[in-house]
């Protein structure tokens, strides 16, 4: 599964946070759409079979979002594997070890760094990409006849630091709109 078809859920009651976050996630590539509360959350996740990686805030009004995990994890086949990233710029203890016991892939501490919400959501995505076909594999060159018969990636050639230059400038564009 490329990224192209492994969707990516923002979830957040702050709209312009998940409006960064799908900001930044369309910037590196990865379809991302955003529901501004849990229960339009969870509709969503229910209602579209396309997305595999779900990034909610904790503190949320209607639910926070450790009870929303718990509400994905058990909804149905596809929620007790998908990937799990929660955000919070309220770390608590108690929270972060509920979050461990729901196989949550990562949690990202508020404000949030760019650089490392796509390493997260990468890393998530990877998760639902056979492994032929994902983005260690397209770095990796084994054989000449691989390389020919892949598509040609602008980003391939381009050194991390312009691209984490290109991703810093969305965000910054993001914020001043």
């Amino acid at each position: 599964m490329s990224a192209g078809n492994c969707k990516i859920l923002v979830i957040d009651d702050d709209a312009n946070c998940a409006d960064e976050l799908c900001l930044v996630l369309a910037a590196a590539g990865f379809p991302a759409e955003s529901e501004s509360s849990a229960a339009g959350g969870m509709r969503r996740f229910l209602g579209e079979p396309d997305f595999r990686v779900v990034v909610s805030d904790i503190r949320m009004p209607d639910c926070n979002g450790i009870d929303l995990m718990k509400l994905i994890r058990g909804s149905c086949p596809r929620g007790a594997t998908a990937s799990l990233i929660l955000v919070t710029g309220h770390p608590e203890e108690r929270s972060i070890n509920d979050v461990l016991k729901l196989g949550v892939s990562t949690i990202l501490l508020k404000p949030l760094d760019p650089i490392k919400v796509v390493h997260a959501v990468s890393r998530a995505v990877d998760l639902h990409t056979p492994p032929e076909s994902r983005s260690e594999a397209v770095l990796r060159r084994d054989s000449p006849q691989e390389s020919e018969t892949r598509k040609a990636d602008p980003l391939d050639e381009m050194p991390l630091e312009d691209i984490l230059a290109a991703l810093r400038r969305i965000v910054q564009e993001g914020k001043a709109t």
